[in-house]
């Protein structure tokens, strides 16, 4: 099955380095997950990852397939998004509109949208002479 959904690496970095504390293994969780030219050289970095910390690498496959996390290994295009941190900004952004009435919070995240993201963009793609 071909599935669109793949899990944050920010997220899945965090809890990696809790339960194995190590800023090396860290450093290569991330080469691993951007590894994008092929299955061998994502699985070198695994090696070497299991040379460290055998344990590492159970936990990792065990919690989450590498076709949910690891670039080589994505069934569709990611564009070089590995992180939900847009996702993050946007439910901080509306914390206030969760609280209210639908209709006030339509009307609220309308104003926020016109006000931040529509008036930005057209300032930005005003030519200037």
């Amino acid at each position: 099955m071909i599935h669109s959904h793949a899990y944050c690496m920010r997220h899945l970095a965090e809890n990696f380095r809790k339960a194995f504390k190590s800023t090396e293994l860290l450093r290569m969780l991330w080469k691993a997950a951007y590894e994008t030219i092929n299955d061998s050289r994502f699985y070198v970095v695994i090696g070497e990852i299991h040379s460290l910390n055998s344990s590492s690498v159970n936990w990792l496959m065990s919690t989450v397939d590498p076709s949910y996390w690891a670039t080589c290994k994505f069934l569709r295009k990611i564009f070089g998004h590995s992180t939900s941190n847009i996702v993050e900004s946007i439910n901080a952004w509306l914390l206030e509109a969760k609280v209210m009435p639908i209709l006030g919070m339509v009307k609220l995240i309308s104003q926020m949208m016109m006000s931040t993201w529509f008036y930005k963009r057209r300032v930005n793609g005003e030519c200037i002479d």
